[in-house]
């Protein structure tokens, strides 16, 4: 089967900036160790609608998935007036998220519920514990733009299938992924589980 990003076009291999493609190269690599997933990463023309997006297909070469980030997503979190790398950050974060869902089962545990909020939630969920063990590594890592970031771009559609949660419950998914990361100091297999049990109480 053959991939279409955008109308068929080929994916886009930079943003255009090299110095920030080797930033973000990093973060990738720290949350694919984190995560145990190797998914491939590209850019894609988002003109139909800023978005990124996980794909469980392997279009890239690696083992476990997609991950897409459109250009002028991108963009509008580099004009954020303070820590645009966080912001991407969490977005990368969310959808490496799925990406481990996808390799260890987690969206089927989580689907046949009236909208996808619960498979959302847990990639904030673990989002957060991206965050989290940032904040072990370096304690000057702005946590709170991850819990912010989600926030940001929740919804109250509660009826629409495509429902990602409410702005409060995503910012509360991170902060609870966080705290299994930051305090009680989960390894990934038991936040995974952890994250699980948390959004099915939602």
């Amino acid at each position: 089967m053959e991939f279409s990003y955008v109308d068929g076009q080929a994916p886009i291999a930079t943003s255009g900036d090299k110095d920030f493609d080797y930033a973000l190269a990093q973060t990738l690599n720290y949350l694919s160790n984190l995560f145990d997933v190797l998914p491939g990463f590209t850019y894609l023309d988002d003109a139909k609608g800023k978005n990124a997006y996980a794909s469980s297909a392997n279009y890239m070469g690696r083992s476990d998935g997609t991950v897409l980030f459109g250009l002028r997503f991108l963009q509008e979190f580099l004009n954020q007036p303070a820590y645009p790398a966080a912001y991407i950050a969490a977005v990368c974060a969310h959808e490496f998220g799925h990406i481990a869902q996808y390799k260890y089962g987690i969206d089927d545990r989580l689907r046949g519920q009236p909208t996808v909020k619960r498979i959302e939630l847990h990639a904030d969920y673990l989002a957060g514990y991206f965050a989290g063990n940032r904040k072990l590594d370096n304690a000057n890592f702005p946590a709170a733009v991850i819990a912010q970031a989600q926030f940001s771009v929740g919804d109250h559609a509660v009826d629409n299938p495509g429902h990602h949660g409410t702005p409060d419950e995503r910012g509360n998914a991170v902060k609870a992924g966080f705290l299994a990361s930051y305090r009680q100091r989960l390894k990934f297999k038991d936040a995974l589980e952890a994250g699980v049990a948390y959004v099915q109480t939602l």
